[in-house]
Order: C-alpha cells, then sequence, then structure tokens
C-alpha cells in the first residue's frame, strides 16, 4: 500500500485469516505494524459537541475562481439575526478535512462550536482535494492553499451576516504560515491566531523538528549532530537546487554516506536504511516541500498591523515553542507594529 499524500508505504504478509504482519514506512524511518480483522468501536470524545446545536449550521461552496476550484465546508452562525464577528479556521499540514480530523481527535470541530457560541460566525473548509473540495492535494503548496484562504476570507467578508470590518484568521500549524501571507496582502483582516505556527524558515524548522524528535528518541549526542548535518545538507539542497533529478541525487548521496557513518545496528535504531535512500529524495523534492524549505515567513509577519496571538505547546515536538515563538514575536516588534510579551 503506498500513500503518496503522506509519502507512506505499508507492506505486510497475511499470517492468519484474519492478521497482517509488516512494516509502515514514513520520513526515512520503519515501523513494525500489525493488522487484525475486526470491528471498530467509535471513541466517546467529550469535549466534542453533539446535535442539536444551538446555533445554525450551512455546508457551503466557495470558488477559488482564479484557480478553478470549488472548495466545500461548512459555516456556523449564532441564532440571533444580526451581523456578526467572524473567523477562518485554515488547517496544518497533510491532507485535512474541515473537522481537521487527527487520531480521531477533531479540534476544528470543538474550536468552531466554542467560537460560535462566543458570537462569532466560523468558516472551515475540506482542503483542495479532500472531501467534497475539488482538486489534487498532492500536487499543491503552501502558496496554492493560500489562494484558497483567500477565496475563503473574501467570501466570509462579503456574507450578508458578516461584519466586513471584523473577520479574522486562525490558522494551525501549516494554517498558520497560511494565515501569514493572507494577513500581509489584506489590512483589513481584524485579527489574526498562530496556533503552533512557525517563524523561521522552512529548512531551519525541520532541523530543529528532527533534532528534538530524535533527542526524545534517545539518540546519543555525537550520533544526533552527524545525522543533523546531513539532513541540513538535504533539506539546503531541495530548497536551493533548482532541477528536480540534480536535488535528488545529491540528496541520494548525502543519504548514502550518512549510511556508511553508522554500523547496521546504529542505522536500525536510526530508522535508516538503503531501501529508504530514494524516499527520501522523493519525499524531500515534492513541490510542496521545497517551497516549504524555501518560504521565511518572517518578511510576511513584519507587514503584520493587526492584533496578533501566537501560542504553541511547550511539548510540541514538530514546530517547537521555544524556536519560533521568539522568533513570531521578534518579527512583530520588528515590523511594522510593535508587539507587547
Amino acid at each position: 500500500m503506498d500513500i503518496k499524500a503522506i509519502s507512506g508505504a505499508y507492506e505486510g504478509k497475511l499470517t492468519g485469516a484474519e492478521t497482517i504482519n509488516g512494516l509502515w514506512k514514513q520520513g526515512g524511518q520503519t515501523f513494525p505494524l500489525q493488522l487484525r480483522k475486526g470491528a471498530t468501536t467509535p471513541l466517546k470524545r467529550l469535549q466534542e459537541p453533539g446535535k442539536p446545536y444551538s446555533y445554525q449550521e450551512t455546508e457551503v461552496t466557495v470558488d477559488n475562481k482564479g484557480a478553478g476550484i470549488r472548495l466545500v465546508g461548512t459555516l456556523t452562525l449564532p441564532q440571533d439575526k444580526s451581523l456578526y464577528p467572524a473567523v477562518l479556521l485554515l488547517t496544518g499540514s497533510g491532507p485535512q478535512d474541515r473537522d481537521e480530523t487527527t487520531l480521531g481527535h477533531k479540534p476544528f470541530l470543538v474550536l468552531t462550536d466554542y467560537l460560535t457560541k462566543q458570537g462569532f460566525a466560523v468558516l472551515r473548509l475540506d482542503d483542495r482535494g479532500i472531501g467534497k473540495s475539488g482538486d489534487n492535494y498532492a500536487t499543491a503548496t503552501t502558496e496554492d492553499f493560500a489562494s484558497d484562504a483567500q477565496a475563503a476570507f473574501n467570501y466570509l467578508k462579503n456574507h450578508s451576516n458578516v461584519n466586513r470590518n471584523k473577520v479574522g484568521l486562525l490558522g494551525h500549524s501549516e494554517g498558520a504560515l497560511i494565515a501569514t501571507k493572507i494577513a500581509a496582502l489584506n489590512k483589513d483582516i481584524a485579527f489574526v491566531v498562530f496556533m503552533g505556527g512557525s517563524g523561521v524558515p522552512g529548512t531551519e524548522l525541520l532541523v530543529a523538528q528532527n533534532e528534538v524528535l530524535y533527542k526524545a528518541a534517545g539518540v546519543p549526542q555525537e550520533t544526533l549532530q552527524k545525522l543533523l548535518h546531513v539532513r541540513r545538507a538535504q533539506f539546503e539542497a531541495a530548497a536551493s537546487t533548482s532541477e528536480n533529478a540534480v536535488a535528488a541525487e545529491t540528496i541520494k548521496n548525502l543519504e548514502e554516506k550518512l549510511l556508511s557513518n553508522f554500523t547496521p545496528a546504529e542505522q536500525k535504531g536510526l530508522g535508516l536504511s538503503d531501501e529508504n535512500t530514494t524516499a527520501i529524495a522523493a519525499q524531500l523534492t515534492t513541490p510542496w516541500m521545497r517551497y516549504f524549505l524555501n518560504y521565511n515567513p518572517v518578511a510576511d509577519i513584519r507587514k503584520l498591523k493587526m492584533p496578533v496571538l501566537a501560542i504553541a505547546g511547550s511539548k510540541d515536538l514538530q514546530v517547537p515553542a521555544q524556536q519560533n515563538l521568539p522568533a513570531i514575536e521578534k518579527a512583530l516588534q520588528t515590523g511594522e507594529i510593535r508587539s507587547k510579551p
């Protein structure tokens, strides 16, 4: 099973009438995974709202005319008939539905319920190519998702029940980068909320992400530094080399050199293998990844004049708070507004 949208693959063997033993491969790492046949038991999430809701919920379509794409999502409105402040929710990286469903959780459904009960109109959309939205997710970049967000912002701003002067953005992870790009272009955005957003170039973020993930896995410091040195070189090659084939070859050569520095036992402990070399090169040269590695949000954050709230989790291993919150704060303070700590 090859899932290209997340650069993941699973290969296994039937070991019985109802079991498969195999390996899951993703991001240059390999994990054992056993599958068993059986009925699923829906988990009850106490934080999720139950119907009937105390507010209006409508499925809506948003046309990104420039891209020729129709996006589908949900608009919620408080019950009383008046003009509301509004917020557009922007999902994180990876193919996401309008609820940002992840591992059985629906964070955007929970946020929508809370914000609507506080008097906000809330719009959340399936990513392009996901759920009911059109086009192909796998070929899109953050720039493409930003054009979708612009269309969604225009839709909200012109809705008959929305106060056009009080429309804001809330972006999670990559959604925070998208919010940054849109807010830099639209001075009439009322506010921006970054949840786990990045304030550094993509190359720097991925190096830091690798560092905290491998540290959490207990990788020794000397081994970690060897690994990070090669990963940084690979990220920079993917970001700066114009030709995909040339970038891929450079990345492969660096990975082979990395493998030669470790024993087979060390390679296994780090999730490295000859088989994954091509997969790593392919993952780092996708259109989305090349754009992400090249994009530095600082220039756009400096343009923001509206109120900005940036929050991050101290235990977040994907977008480390200690790296990104100070970078976002500094960019705001040295830009066109002055932010208080």
